[in-house]
């Protein structure tokens, strides 16, 4: 190793410590990160409770630990826990009363299927087999199941590993993983099926009775570890005869419980370790080598070992030289040990790996800091030369390239900032989605009190964490963050629902309501809660309300106020492109927003209307409800259920109502300005949602104005936007039948002139013959009387 003092480790250790600030690695962005996949498998666990599937939502690895950066493109692990078949270790376990409580309540009668963890000498520690069991005495080969069950050598039904799998969607197989939207340039996600057991199992035992001299884990982070219980993947050891009849067991929960209990130097530490793997290891060490879990593993190992004193930033090279050392020694004996069960060896790779790994990692020890000025990653090698060339004295810098560092510096930063929006706009939208998605089982069909039934069960549910905390099987304080918010959405929706039936049965206790939880549901969002209000007092003829109500949230519109798209695109639809608000990164960054604060502050979402609130709903806007009959294509239940909603942007909908109110009072001037701006939101606003329905209302009004040629261009600008299933059908059609009844109204008023000046003719010649007519009667009688 090459000699370093004490001083220059540690003087390196700062620098790179705030290198891997810039780089993504901050305890902001950690924490973002966090965030966003904790609150994300809540509301995904959510929705499966509401559409009674069962399975439970967990985002492990990077995503969820936050330990990745941009530069690394980690992929998204995600477990989907299937929960209506549960696991127990012995028969003595299961707690039948319960069991015929909870399934007679779901099924109305007692039949249920559980599975006892088996193990023997073709099984080998940390794999078991999962035999299956039933309530009933039925047949083990069941149709209605998702997996096939075969027996093993010793006569036991069990279930296989690959079949879940096999079913499901996937690009390739990944170990017990599905992986799915492998796509250049996107990040990769790995659906894992699994079951669990809710109880820790025996064969792991020594984990929690380990003496720990250093007090890592603490005890009270040990103890919840009990509780989280045991998952088990669908993959066998690949030296058994009978591993595809196996499954691993995997204690992600309590992995991830301490990766996000780390300090900021352990967290450092493996970030680095992490960068090496993919700089040094990963290009020139073919198949299965050196992998993010065995540098976790050291991490956790090290940790352990060590007094937590000596994780502070000034130690950080020290501390990843330590983490590196454990790990030469591991895999040079060709076994790395489980931290949870370490006669578990974790390491894959053949002897050759093993050599060609080593080598690398013994070359890296020798001058760790040279090898850290090398890394590509994220620009990090670069980074870190230039914030250590003030210490050329000191025999560590490079020569003073001033103009070469900002450059540096700049691009990165530029690329984390982007990387910050980029998260906080992608949870913001996935959490929308979710809310809207909440009300897909509302059908078309529903009555006013059976929706009003239906949000009075959704907002009780969500006001009810404990509950959705065992529900969901997702811990109590992501729950209560997720339920913070969906729920102001869901209350504007409830809200509006007893407006519509205030507004169709009067009663005053109804509108006190309605108007109370509005008022609650204007902080969902910057804007859209806020104008639904405006659209509802607008139906109820209260205009000045109305009126100042729009004034206000007009005046707070600023240029770093985005729309959110939380509908009219698929999930997995990457290729949807989002225009940078350049405003709002720069806040987002000065001002360490969190997603709270940014979709409170920033974040305006669609305006939606359901089929049961049309009275409420304004009138040119009430043909989006049928923007899908008569449609050319079919449309998926899952995806495109908003189909039967109406869904407006905010903007659009606030400078709509606008003219709206400005009209049936009589501001002609005012009514000019809202539609002006009404036109340049659509031309300027590239992320403006559902610009089809925008173009739609525009045509309306110049419809009305008597502008019919430019009426039907606007309708065939929506069609070009949204060729199927749209609402401008319906317009399009209106503005013909008015544009025919012009048409035929003026020939029909120019034959009207025409037959009156025939009639005129007509009548001058009758005068003129009546007068002589009278004239030969009076002749006439007078020569009677000579």
């Amino acid at each position: 190793m090459a000699h370093y003092t004490r001083k220059d480790m540690a003087s390196v250790s700062r620098h790179l410590f705030k290198v891997l600030d810039v780089a993504g690695a901050s305890e902001y962005v950690r924490h973002t990160r966090q965030h966003k996949a904790l609150v994300g498998d809540v509301l995904a666990s959510l929705t499966n409770v509401i559409e009674r599937s069962d399975v439970a939502i967990y985002t492990f690895g990077s995503m969820s630990e936050g330990t990745t950066t941009p530069g690394m493109n980690s992929d998204t692990d995600i477990m989907m826990c299937f929960r209506i078949y549960p696991v127990f270790e012995t028969s003595d376990d299961v707690r039948f009363d319960d069991m015929n409580v909870r399934y007679r309540t779901e099924h109305g009668d007692a039949d249920y299927t559980y599975l006892i963890m088996l193990s023997d000498e073709e099984t080998p520690i940390g794999f078991c087999k999962l035999e299956f069991m039933s309530a009933v005495d039925t047949e083990p080969i069941d149709p209605d199941l998702f997996f096939n069950i075969c027996m093993d050598i010793n006569g036991r039904f069990v279930i296989t590993n690959s079949c879940m799998v096999d079913a499901m969607d996937q690009d390739e197989r990944n170990g017990p993983a599905a992986t799915t939207f492998k796509r250049p340039g996107f990040t990769d996600l790995d659906y894992i099926p699994s079951f669990r057991c809710a109880k820790w199992p025996s064969v792991a035992e020594e984990f929690l009775t380990r003496k720990r001299k250093y007090g890592f884990p603490s005890t009270d982070m040990a103890g919840d570890f009990g509780s989280f219980g045991i998952f088990f993947v669908p993959t066998g050891h690949s030296e058994t005869q009978e591993k595809h009849l196996q499954w691993r067991l995997s204690f992600s929960l309590q992995e991830r419980k301490i990766m996000l209990n780390l300090n900021p130097t352990q967290f450092k530490c493996y970030i680095l370790l992490k960068m090496v793997k993919e700089d040094f290891v990963k290009p020139v060490v073919p198949g299965k080598s050196l992998t993010s879990y065995q540098c976790k593993t050291s991490i956790f190992w090290s940790i352990e070992q060590t007094h937590s004193s000596i994780w502070v930033g000034s130690n950080l090279v020290a501390c990843f030289v330590k983490c590196l050392h454990l790990l030469k020694i591991w895999i040079r004996n060709g076994f790395v040990p489980n931290f949870f069960m370490p006669p578990v060896s974790i390491w894959k790779g053949s002897k050759q790996i093993c050599k060609m790994v080593t080598c690398i990692i013994d070359n890296i020890l020798k001058d760790p800091i040279e090898y850290l000025r090398s890394l590509k990653c994220d620009r990090v090698g670069s980074l870190l030369r230039s914030s250590l060339e003030p210490c050329v004295a000191d025999g560590l810098g490079m020569p003073d390239h001033a103009e070469e560092s900002d450059n540096y510096f700049r691009e990165a930063k530029r690329t984390l900032h982007l990387s910050v929006h980029r998260l906080h706009y992608s949870f913001i939208c996935e959490t929308a989605y979710h809310w809207i998605g909440l009300l897909q089982h509302v059908s078309a069909g529903d009555d006013l009190d059976t929706c009003i039934t239906y949000h009075r069960r959704l907002i009780g549910l969500l006001r009810n964490t404990t509950k959705m905390s065992e529900m969901t099987s997702q811990q109590l304080n992501y729950v209560q963050q997720a339920s913070e918010y969906v729920l102001p959405f869901l209350l504007t929706s409830y809200g509006s629902q007893l407006a519509s039936k205030s507004l169709l049965q009067p009663n005053g206790d109804t509108y006190e309501q309605a108007m109370a939880h509005l008022k609650t549901g204007q902080h969902s969002d910057a804007l859209s809660g806020s104008i639904k209000l405006a659209a509802i007092l607008y139906a109820m003829e209260k205009y000045e309300d109305c009126l100042k109500l729009l004034n206000d949230k007009e005046r707070e519109i600023a240029p770093d106020l985005i729309t959110i798209g939380m509908c009219g695109r698929k999930r997995d639809d990457f290729t949807h492109t989002v225009l940078i608000n350049e405003r709002l990164v720069n806040k987002i960054i000065n001002n360490k927003m969190t997603s709270s604060e940014v979709l409170r502050e920033n974040t305006c979402a669609c305006v939606i209307f359901l089929p049961s609130e049309m009275p409420l709903i304004p009138k040119e806007l009430q043909y989006e409800l049928f923007r899908s009959f008569c449609s050319e294509t079919e449309f998926s239940q899952d995806v495109n259920f908003w189909f039967d909603f109406v869904a407006v942007d905010s903007k659009v909908l606030l400078y709509y109502m606008l003219y709206l109110v400005h009209k049936k009072l009589g501001h002609r001037r005012d009514r000019n300005d809202a539609f002006l701006f009404l036109n340049i939101f659509l031309e300027k606003d590239f992320n403006l949602c559902h610009a089809e329905t925008g173009f739609n209302l525009v045509g309306t009004i110049l419809r009305d104005m008597g502008h019919l040629e430019s009426a039907m261009s606007l309708f065939k600008d929506s069609w070009t936007k949204r060729p199927d299933h749209n609402a401008a059908k319906w317009q399009a059609l209106i503005t013909c039948y008015l544009y025919y009844r012009t048409v035929t109204e003026e020939d029909f008023k120019i034959e009207q002139e025409s037959l009156e000046s025939e009639e005129h003719t007509e009548h001058e010649v009758d005068d003129v013959e009546n007068e002589a007519e009278n004239e030969e009667k009076i002749i006439y009688q007078r020569c009677e009387g000579v």
